[in-house]
């Protein structure tokens, strides 16, 4: 099935920052996807209005919204089911942000290899992917400064009238307190010690070559996750960010607040590139002098060059 995407030329853009606010204020119970990149990279996308949604819930059941001739034969698995829905479905898009936007959540990988039962609290469970496709799309070019609107519907003039709302973003930018935010960790302390202690067990007998151990927080707290998002932007902007707003096939509301500044895949052409930065240190090309010892410092680290090793192995491993 091929559908037609329409967009209008392109125009002088607000921050997509501003435009996601006054969306997230004028309709707090709409679908939002934003991809956001850091000011000096290149672009961003913004979509709404989904109109085909691909849903894998905790028990492995796929949801997919109703669309004329599209139909997945069950049961698949949750990868085989994304791939066949994006096979189904072909349009011609400008740049590869415009498209298919979502998230496969860590629990999948309990799908794909035998590594013990995923750990389950009172919260209710994550989908394990979720991808949709948007009728109203808008591009970020940050080098030109300009975005450009898109639609699946026929109807590219409504993406254009979402700029129209980025004036009131302004309202958005509330200087809000976390002062009053608790963070709870979900391991004590001494517990999450003896678990490290655990790890490095694994390690030193040969049983694993690295692990992330990771740590859960949570707080309470009444500021809108488009604020938090805001800050988590200016604060530590990145070149991979992502805010999600949808409902799940259960009917909960859920964000999703993102920033990385590595690349773990694209793939493009048949090509693929992965970029982490581990074992690495920034460039200074405006003083060749600091740029060179900043590479005399990056070869003398131990540390670092562990880490580059590790990374190198477990990416090529991956790939």
């Amino acid at each position: 099935m091929h559908l037609p995407l329409e967009a209008l030329p392109p125009r002088p853009a607000p921050d997509p920052l501003d435009v996601l606010a006054a969306l997230a204020e004028a309709h707090p119970d709409s679908e939002i996807a934003l991809l956001h990149s850091a000011p000096n990279a290149t672009f961003s996308v913004l979509a709404t209005n989904p109109f085909l949604t691909l849903e894998v819930d905790a028990a492995a059941a796929a949801h997919l919204s109703t669309i004329s001739g599209l139909a997945l034969p069950p049961p698949l698995h949750p990868l085989e089911a994304l791939g066949l829905t994006v096979k189904d479905i072909s349009f011609d898009a400008p740049h590869p942000l415009v498209g298919w936007l979502g998230f496969i959540a860590y629990d999948l990988a309990f799908t794909l290899e035998e590594i013990g039962r995923p750990h389950r609290d009172a919260t209710p469970a994550w989908p394990l992917l979720r991808f949709s496709l948007y009728r109203h799309y808008l591009l970020f070019d940050h080098i030109t400064k300009t975005c450009t609107p898109l639609a699946f519907d026929g109807e590219p003039s409504l993406a254009a009238a979402l700029l129209e709302t980025a004036g009131a973003g302004a309202r958005g930018r509330v200087q809000a307190s976390f002062s009053a935010a608790t963070l709870r960790e979900a391991t004590p302390r001494a517990a999450y010690v003896e678990r490290i202690r655990a790890v490095q067990g694994h390690i030193a007998a040969g049983d694993i070559y690295q692990a992330n151990l990771a740590q859960r927080w949570t707080f309470s707290t009444q500021v809108p996750p488009h604020v938090i998002y805001r800050r988590l932007c200016e604060r530590s902007p990145a070149h991979y960010a992502a805010y999600l707003q949808f409902r799940d096939h259960a009917g909960i509301s859920r964000h999703v607040l993102s920033a990385s500044p590595e690349l773990f895949l694209n793939m493009r052409e048949g090509q693929v590139l992965t970029r982490p930065i581990k074992g690495t240190r920034p460039r200074d090309r405006a003083d060749r002098v600091h740029d060179a010892a900043l590479a005399d410092e990056l070869l003398a680290s131990e540390k670092d060059r562990a880490e580059l090793a590790m990374i190198t192995d477990l990416l090529r491993d991956d790939l």
